[in-house]
């Protein structure tokens, strides 16, 4: 079974992602498993042990899917690269 500490590196604390808290959400560092050209802020991808997978979200239904990620920044798209984003 999968658990936090194999996806997030640390939490972001910053005036932006601290006024988010208010209202229950929070932000967290992770990296790209492999190569998501098409991955760009506001895109929701699914969370992976070993880093993330781009699931792109259509659906009422799947918005609420476990482990639904949206990206807020990002380093990259090269495997490796630093991605930021919130649990929705």
């Amino acid at each position: 079974m999968q658990s936090a500490y194999d996806v997030i590196i640390r939490p972001v604390v910053s005036e932006r992602s601290y006024d988010l808290m208010e209202q229950g959400k929070y932000t967290f560092e992770t990296e790209l498993a492999a190569a998501a050209a098409a991955v760009k802020v506001g895109t929701k991808i699914q969370v992976a042990s070993g880093g993330l997978k781009a699931k792109y979200v259509t659906g009422a239904s799947d918005a609420a899917a476990p482990g639904t990620f949206e990206v807020v920044s990002l380093e990259g798209t090269a495997a490796g690269s630093m991605i930021r984003g919130r649990f929705v």
